[in-house]
């Protein structure tokens, strides 16, 4: 795909790895779209569009909660 040649001409494009992440969690691949969007993090890319995407992985993945105890209803 275009974001994985992008990264291949390019390690450090932290736009494709963000645009990799979103790519991979649109096709529920969770397991692959966190550390394409965590690695984007580290690269500079915007955090609140990489925390919020990888919060929707972690509510699509049904941990969310247990990652986040004190949300946990009483």
């Amino acid at each position: 795909d275009k974001f994985t040649e992008a990264i291949t001409f390019d390690p450090n494009n932290a736009d494709a790895h963000f645009g990799k992440g979103v790519s991979h969690q649109s096709l529920k691949e969770y397991d692959q779209a966190v550390p394409e969007l965590t690695r984007a993090l580290e690269l500079g890319y915007k955090p609140i569009d990489v925390y919020r995407n990888r919060a929707m992985v972690r509510m699509n993945e049904r941990i969310f909660l247990l990652q986040f105890p004190i949300l946990e209803k009483p």
